[in-house]
């Protein structure tokens, strides 16, 4: 209708033209008059507000030179190139870039509760992807005129080729993605970033403009070999998660068969290994300032506040807290004749098998990367039938017994069947555009009538105190420390009892509701923050809580310790508190800066762990300020209960001589377990520490190798 107006008018193209730059002017008022907007924002939005009056400045530039453009030579239109550039980008969009994801945590997208193949959201993404560039983009280009579908074949091999680019070569390390597609930080880039990534567009666009023009027939076979390669790689990895879920199903049949359970005894001794993944040492602090009740849940407990770790991750900082220090990276590699996975599973059974040994009943619970997979492979303790294994990963839901259960589920569900194709399409784009395209993981979904976005579930945070929806990786961990009581059998059998376990609730950051640091929908921390701001100022240090993420850390580590103190309390009253020995301790810390201690551009943060230890009828809580490592816990464990233990597969006895002198520890960004299995681990940068960890000085960098 409004089309037809406007071809009755003299002049339609002048008076729409004139509409569209008046359009712009207002909003580009709107823009910069609207209170909340980033720089950043600011600049795209007013971008496209001047695009908007493009078409009048071009007429009227034309009529200042008193001359139109003449008709070139006939447009070349290609349909081939079209639809074969179409296809390419619906199979990197759709097929290759959710399959990469995927493929790097399968377990992480197996809905526990319905037991969903995390195939689909593959097949849901090639379909989105096929409606957007083939479907739409056909019907656009059917319509268009021989000369704008001479643009369109032009700039559908242009982007292919930029998208390729941006996808491999530009923010490529972003952080941990959580399984809803949500970055642990927001990802941010450097000035010098957005330059260098707009300068390769600009001159990627221009150089396959041009070799469009001279092998013009030739593309179509050149993207047709691109399809080819895309999709060789994209069911390789699809095979693989089909290969992982198909395993996932079948061991989840078998482990449903008993739950898991953790005995200890009355009158024996029990030893408790609980590694809390990525928790820090440093908030210890400030967690008995703001919640002085913890020091009578921790009664007994003491306190290592210089406590390192020789890896910034769980790769490379968790095997010497399994197997003691002949697991340090350095060390590992000294070894080069055998696999990491090899090392690290080796590192995992020490402790067990040497408990074992000595007449221990031995329970082991979500053994990291056992057998290097993401979900703990049980069957490598297979040679030990006494040891009583399982995996509470997923196990317990958040929502058990209440109506949102399978709807949360079915949200979840419906969430990444879109968010695949749209962080796709954030992953293609040029930097300056990636993060309003990201929108802080909600990828610009649609808004209620009440604001809120649709897919409210997910964990999105509005500044430092509010914040919408769950962390569903914080809850299936989370909800494994608020049932420890639940599974915790106890017994007056005269036995002695060993546990090693490990749970995430520390890893996954989520903003939660305090004062009691609990999962909401949604989170409203205005006045508490305002009140309790004092709780970061200890001695005379004040804790960094600046960002969401900081703040964010602080809760989900408070919310372990807060969960395992319960724990503590139900074992006070069960009557095998005292008899029982406990280590909470860390894999590694995490690079989030609270404190400013660096080497160079790296926050030493990383490395500095958790790490607590209640011996048998300890009282009180202490701070002992000798220097650790989580390198001590089997030395820690086995003190005093077994005479010389020695580690039963090298022969090497266990203690902590080889702390003396400098230390070596290891950062590397190849975190992923699937990429860096080798025999070795990938090159990363070297440091040494001596003296004090939280003083910067006493760090060197070394290398890096």
């Amino acid at each position: 209708l409004v089309k037809n107006v406007f071809m009755k008018l003299k002049e339609p193209r002048k008076i729409l033209n004139v509409i569209l730059a008046v359009a712009g002017i207002a909003l580009l008022a709107a823009v910069l008059l609207k209170p909340g907007l980033s720089a950043r924002q600011r600049t795209l939005l007013a971008a496209g507000c001047i695009l908007l009056a493009a078409p009048f400045m071009t007429d009227l530039i034309r009529g200042k030179l008193g001359n139109r453009l003449k008709a070139s030579d006939k447009p070349v239109k290609d349909s081939k190139v079209f639809f074969a550039g179409a296809s390419f980008m619906t199979l990197i969009t759709g097929f290759l870039i959710p399959a990469n994801v995927i493929n790097a945590s399968t377990d992480e997208f197996i809905d526990v509760v319905q037991h969903t193949n995390p195939g689909i959201y593959i097949l849901e993404s090639v379909l989105l992807a096929l409606g957007c560039w083939v479907l739409w983009g056909g019907v656009f280009y059917f319509f268009m005129s021989d000369k704008m579908k001479s643009v369109f074949c032009k700039a559908i091999w242009a982007i292919c080729g930029v998208s390729v680019i941006d996808y491999m070569l530009f923010g490529t390390k972003l952080g941990t993605l959580s399984s809803l597609l949500k970055y642990d930080r927001t990802p941010e880039f450097k000035g010098w970033e957005y330059l260098v990534n707009t300068l390769v567009v600009i001159a990627l666009f221009a150089a396959l403009g041009f070799i469009y023009t001279k092998i013009r027939k030739y593309i179509p076979l050149l993207l047709v070999v691109g399809m080819m390669a895309v999709f060789g790689i994209g069911v390789l990895k699809t095979a693989e998660i089909l290969g992982t879920y198909t395993w996932w199903h079948q061991y989840h049949i078998a482990a449903n068969t008993e739950s898991p359970n953790i005995p200890l005894s009355k009158n024996g001794k029990n030893v408790v290994v609980f590694m809390l993944d990525r928790s820090m040492g440093s908030m210890i602090p400030y967690f008995l300032n703001e919640k002085p009740e913890l020091l009578e849940q921790y009664d007994g407990f003491t306190y290592y506040p210089n406590t390192i770790s020789y890896g910034g991750f769980t790769n490379t900082g968790s095997p010497a807290l399994f197997g003691g220090y002949e697991y340090t990276p350095e060390r590992m590699n000294n070894r080069p004749d055998e696999s990491i996975a090899a090392k690290h599973t080796e590192a995992l059974k020490v402790m067990p098998a040497i408990f074992g040994q000595n007449g221990y009943r031995v329970t082991i619970g979500d053994p990291t990367y056992a057998g290097y997979e993401w979900i703990p492979d049980l069957s490598v303790f297979d040679e030990y039938p006494d040891f009583y294994c399982f995996n509470t990963q997923g196990y317990f839901n958040y929502f058990e017994g209440s109506d949102s259960s399978v709807d949360v589920s079915n949200q979840i569900h419906n969430l990444r069947s879109r968010n695949f194709f749209c962080f796709s399409l954030v992953k293609i784009s040029p930097l300056l555009i990636q993060e309003t395209l990201y929108d802080d993981g909600k990828y610009n979904a649609a808004e209620k009538n009440d604001g809120t976005a649709n897919f409210s579930i997910v964990n999105h945070t509005d500044g430092l105190s509010k914040s919408t929806g769950y962390d569903f990786d914080f809850l299936d961990s989370y909800s494994v420390l608020t049932n420890l009581p639940n599974f915790t059998t106890i017994s007056d059998e005269p036995e002695n009892t060993f546990l090693l376990m490990t749970n995430k609730t520390t890893h996954s950051v989520s903003m939660l509701q305090e004062p009691d640091y609990v999962p909401a929908l949604e989170v409203d921390n205005t006045e508490y923050d305002a009140k309790m701001s004092s709780r970061f100022t200890v001695n005379g240090v004040t804790m960094d809580v600046s960002d969401p993420a900081r703040i964010m850390k602080y809760q989900v580590d408070m919310a372990a310790i807060l969960q395992m103190g319960k724990w503590f309390d139900y074992l006070r009253e069960n009557g095998v508190y005292d008899n029982t020995r406990i280590i909470l301790v860390a894999d590694h810390g995490f690079s989030i800066n609270h404190f400013n201690n660096s080497c160079g551009n790296q926050d030493m943060e990383c490395f500095l762990p958790l790490l607590m230890v209640k011996d048998f009828n300890a009282t009180g809580f202490t701070v002992s300020e000798d220097f650790m490592t989580n390198g001590d816990t089997p030395t820690l464990a086995t003190e005093g209960l077994i005479d010389n233990p020695v580690n039963p597969f090298t022969g090497s006895p266990i203690d902590s001589r080889q702390k003396a002198g400098p230390q070596t520890v290891f950062f590397s960004i190849e975190y992923d377990i699937v990429v860096n299995n080798g025999n070795t681990f990938m090159p990363g940068s070297w440091y040494t520490i001596e003296g004090n960890p939280h003083d910067p000085d006493s760090w060197q960098y070394v290398d890096y190798h």
